[in-house]
Formats: C-alpha cells, structure tokens, sequence
C-alpha cells in the first residue's frame, strides 16, 4: 500500500478522493488486540504463501478491524475477496480455539457499494474510506451474530452462485431501519 502511493507521490501525481462504483468493505469486531493481531497476522502470511492477493487494512478502531476489497486497485472479483478472508478469519480463530482452548467469538460485516476513498494528510499520509457502504458494513458487524459473517443483500446478490448462506431475514438496524440481511456459510466449490 505505502509504495502504491510512493509510487504515485514520486510521479508527481497528488492522490485525490475519488468516488468508487462498488467495492466490499468489512468490520471485524470482538477481540483482544493481541489475539486480533495474530489471526491478521496468521491470515495475511497464510494468503501471501498461496499467493492471494489480500485486502487492503483502512484501520483498526478500538477492537474493530476494517478492510476493503477492490481498492486502491479496482478488482472484479472484490466481494469474493472480503468473503474468502472473512471465512479464513473464522476457521483461523476456530483453530486457535481448539488449539488453546480458548472461547473466542468475532461478528463480521461485509457490505458492497460505493466508497469514496483517497488519501488524507500531508506529512502523515493515511488511506481512507467514507460513505453509507462504509457505515452499512460496520452496522452489519455490530448487528451480527459472535461466530457468523453477516453480509447485505448487495454482497448476497454479488456471491449468491458461488457461496452457502442462511437468510437471516430481517433485521432493525440503527440508521437504516429494516434490512433483509443473510449470514455467509462457505464457498460452494472449496471446503475449508
């Protein structure tokens, strides 16, 4: 991320807020910041080893964890990304639980729509995103179920054919009132 923009800065180029069409963001809420680290720690090592390409971390928040799929390079396959990531977090945390016997839970939210993303500073550069995709993400999260990836409709229509889910139904959610919303199981063609 720092060299996509060293690049940019170095060719001249002031990076700009840039409206993006779709793009799948996701919270990770409900642990320890050590035990966060280790799971994003674990997931990014165990991603770069099969050559995946991962997300792009925005920013810790307290215990919460964003990320995005599809910038600061657009993808097509965004929404799969933050799914597959969401489901490794899982199985990761499910192993370190077994392993240590510990009772660890987490609540994921995934929301595709439109960002606006770009970088803010001019000493201390940081990327960042905005908009309703950001805050219906986190909302998903919080709103969410220990254990289970909770997902929008939006994100539901984009991995309908390529992955399991449970219609959760609908859900009261602060700020946008009833959503239909549906809990993200696994990949239809690889198991875990």
């Amino acid at each position: 991320m720092k060299s996509f923009f060293r690049r940019l800065l170095n060719a001249g180029i002031n990076p700009q807020l840039t409206y993006q069409e779709t793009r799948t963001v996701s919270f990770l809420n409900g642990l320890t910041l050590l035990v966060l680290l280790l799971i994003v720690l674990n997931i990014s090592y165990t991603l770069v080893k099969t050559s995946q390409t991962p997300l792009e971390k925005i920013k810790t928040i307290g215990d919460a964890y964003m990320v995005v799929a599809g910038l600061p390079e657009k993808r097509k396959d965004h929404a799969e990304a933050a799914a597959a990531i969401g489901i490794a977090m899982l199985h990761v945390l499910a192993k370190l639980n077994r392993d240590q016997e510990y009772n660890l839970n987490v609540r994921i939210g995934i929301c595709s729509g439109p960002v606006v993303a770009g970088v803010i500073g001019k000493r201390k550069f940081s990327y960042d995103l905005w908009g309703d995709s950001v805050n219906t993400a986190s909302r998903m999260e919080s709103h969410g179920i220990p254990g289970e990836i909770q997902v929008t409709e939006s994100t539901f229509l984009l991995l309908e054919n390529k992955y399991n889910f449970d219609c959760r139904g609908m859900v009261e959610v602060k700020g946008k009132g009833l959503m239909k919303t549906y809990l993200l199981k696994d990949n239809k063609e690889k198991a875990f």
